[in-house]
């Protein structure tokens, strides 16, 4: 739901504007949201079908690919192979740690499992449906009690590819499923304390729960929907016996759009609890975890970021977090890891759910108290990190650092990536509290640039945007030099490479002051192998993955590094899949960190046939908008039907041309080896390996194939 920012009478210009600013970006936000309910509408209905309808519609999907494909906008990326499985939804979502778990899976290519991949250890057995094995399976998955409680991701894989990416949980509550006819009060399913129930909401309805409560007995409900890729936007309110209110929540702070009620019994007797969709939708994917119990309530870890290589522990911010532990986060030696799940764990009750813990290179420091007057102003070493915390309404927090003349400053406020509601607004001023630079309120993360004119010292002033505290309104604030630095993008959540073959890997570079190359090479596994270097103007490229002929049938976690150097340093970050992460997880600006190198890569089956291409040049100047290409066929035996030929490339980068000027195909017909394609480029191209790749599709024996062609595309080069 859209909140409005609240604000105070009697303002100052500069906070009028802020106000103004604020209320602009609820609208962008509220925006946001609309569209981001539009795309996923396809995928919800498509969830919600039959089995049967599934098949029906997937058949028709494949027959119309080659012309989709044929007339796609340029820089629109293919989709994933059409023989590799695809995971529509599953049920329950989650399973209890230490147990044997039946989940059943719907979709479409899901017979002949190999197994599952996941983001934790698992193993599962996985068993087709006898009626319909392509669309239907159950996967008995045994989760070790070792296993980190939180959201994890699973793929089925297969010896023709592997699935996307599905959400599941593990939890140390003990599983109950939701019942079929608990949709009113009077039907309300019974339920223990503790528990986890794991459920399915359907259009214009609700789910009633009820539940035994002492007086005096504190309990807590929390919904996991959100959190884990579900649309539901989930509504719960608790009840008397009698029908009277008691308890309401939409969104609870720092949960996304989850909800999560905490209440104390004042009498003896039974509960109800009602859970619903804010908007009363339902369907196939509107999956729920309602957690119940007396457990820790929590938004946050604090400190969000604890230094790698340290033994550090952190404690936790929320709305009950007495008598918590503090926790010790296993930090990971691969600089692929950029974070892991903490729980909050009480003596004597259940866990609440985990939440994320950072890495970094910086000394990592906590707020001191008092520091809400610029007099009192923490002292803080340059370049450092410091968690704080706005106590209460209007709380203001002040730190002062030392800055060199012509220093460039970069300060960075972090709340959301890590689960804090906090908005916070940042205001540099100097010693005698004149205002010298602000955070701009439509900006994630809110960030301050400034260069400093002297030696001298500087005043930085933390606060909420809507003048909001708590105990779950925490911070991390970065001030450091403003240095050259990049971040590098997948634009898919997985590659299939067929033996022999090739698989495709589009990557975006995102920079901030760093003008020079950027590789990206693959680290792991050993099996596949593949690097690309982006020049100094490229912003997208394409990094072509190969296997041997002689490879298995196997899937594994993907480990891409991108490295770069400035005159003074060499930079080497993880590769993330923030976009496809971010679609998975209902187009959240954040998704889940822990999550963001989960990237896979499968090795399949040789294909029926595999594809070369040879461009007309390995030099292009810049501004030829002309060049073609031979792609060659290696049919194997019994393979002699026509392939379908297309140039595909990734969207733009900002401020970029499109790779392709138009949309460019051809055919290579029937029992024939090769065919010329023709391609149309912008006049404008940045120098470097032109990120273009060429992709062939085909039916054999009742399946669809979708093949990469091996080849280095050309350079781009600038004069003639």
């Amino acid at each position: 739901m859209l909140t409005m920012c609240k604000t105070k009478q009697g303002l100052a210009n500069s906070d009028k504007s802020r106000i103004i600013s604020c209320h602009s970006r609820c609208l962008s936000l509220f925006m946001l949201r609309l569209l981001a309910g539009l795309r996923r509408f396809a995928t919800l209905w498509w969830s919600g079908l039959s089995p049967r309808a599934i098949a029906v519609l997937s058949a028709v999907v494949l027959l119309a690919s080659l012309v989709a494909l044929a007339q796609q906008k340029p820089g629109t990326l293919p989709g994933p192979s059409p023989q590799a499985p695809a995971v529509a939804n599953l049920f329950p979502p989650g399973g209890q740690r230490g147990t044997t778990v039946e989940v059943e899976v719907q979709g479409r290519e899901l017979a002949d499992a190999l197994g599952l991949l996941a983001t934790v250890p698992v193993q599962a057995t996985i068993v087709p449906d006898k009626k319909e094995p392509a669309n239907r399976a159950l996967v008995r998955l045994q989760i070790p009690k070792e296993v980190p409680l939180g959201v994890h991701l699973f793929r089925l894989t297969t010896r023709r590819g592997m699935s996307n990416p599905v959400p599941f949980c593990v939890d140390e509550l003990p599983e109950i499923r939701a019942a079929t006819d608990h949709r009113t009060p009077a039907q309300a399913q019974k339920i223990p304390v503790p528990c986890v129930v794991s459920g399915r909401l359907e259009a214009e309805s609700s789910h009633y729960y009820q539940l035994a409560l002492q007086a005096g007995q504190r309990i807590c409900f929390e919904v996991v929907g959100r959190r884990m890729g579900s649309p539901i936007d989930p509504v719960l309110v608790l009840h008397d016996a009698n029908g009277r209110q008691l308890a309401y929540c939409d969104d609870a702070p720092g949960l996304g759009r989850d909800a999560r009620i905490i209440y104390t019994a004042k009498e003896s007797g039974e509960y109800i609890l009602q859970l619903r969709d804010v908007r009363y939708q339902g369907g196939g994917n509107y999956v729920y975890r309602l957690r119940v119990g007396d457990f820790p309530c929590v938004t946050s870890a604090y400190p969000f970021v604890i230094r790698r290589g340290s033994q550090a522990k952190v404690s936790f911010a929320g709305p009950l977090t007495d008598g918590v532990l503090p926790a010790s986060p296993d930090v990971p030696k691969q600089l692929s890891s950029i974070a892991v799940l903490v729980t909050p764990q009480r003596p004597g009750s259940p866990p609440g759910w985990p939440v994320p813990v950072g890495f970094s290179d910086m000394d990592e420091l906590l707020e001191q108290e008092p520091n809400d007057t610029p007099e009192k102003a923490a002292r803080l070493p340059f370049p450092t990190a410091v968690h704080g915390r706005l106590e209460k309404a209007g709380d203001r927090d002040y730190y002062r650092f030392a800055a060199k003349k012509g220093q460039r400053i970069e300060i960075e406020a972090q709340s959301w990536e890590y689960g804090s509601p906090a908005v916070v607004y940042l205001v540099l001023q100097d010693t005698q509290g004149k205002q010298l630079a602000n955070s701009n309120p439509m900006q994630d993360p809110p960030r301050i640039e400034y260069t400093a004119s002297a030696d001298t010292e500087l005043v930085l002033l933390v606060e909420h945007l809507h003048y909001a505290g708590g105990p779950e309104e925490t911070y991390r604030i970065v001030i450091k030099p403003a240095e050259p630095t990049f971040r590098v993008e997948v634009l898919q959540d997985r590659v299939d490479i067929p033996a022999g073959g090739v698989g495709v890997c589009f990557v975006r570079v995102s920079r901030s002051g760093y003008a020079g190359p950027v590789q990206v090479k693959a680290v792991s596994p050993q099996q596949v192998q593949g690097e690309t270097i982006l020049t100094g103007e490229q912003n997208v490229g394409l990094l072509l993955l190969s296997a041997p002929a002689n490879s298995q049938p196997n899937a594994w976690s993907l480990e891409l590094l991108a490295q770069g150097k400035t005159e003074s340093a060499e930079i080497t970050v993880p590769v993330t899949m923030s976009e496809p992460l971010s679609t998975l997880f209902g187009n959240t600006p954040f998704p889940p960190r822990h999550l963001l190198t989960s990237l896979a890569v499968s090795i399949t089956d040789p294909p029926p046939f595999l594809l070369h291409v040879k461009y007309g040049a390995e030099k292009l100047p810049r501004g030829q908008t002309g060049l073609e290409a031979i792609v060659q066929v290696d049919r194997q035996a019994g393979f002699e039907d026509e392939v379908q030929i297309f140039a595909v490339a990734p969207p733009p980068a900002p401020n970029q041309p499109v790779i392709l000027a138009a949309p460019a195909s051809a055919k290579i017909p029937r029992g024939q080896k090769e065919a010329k394609i023709t391609l149309k480029l912008p006049n404008n191209l940045p120098t470097g390996p032109l990120p273009l790749a060429i992709v062939g599709q085909a039916k054999h024996a009742g399946r669809s194939y979708q093949i990469y062609a091996r080849g280095t595309p050309p350079h781009v080069v600038a004069g003639k």
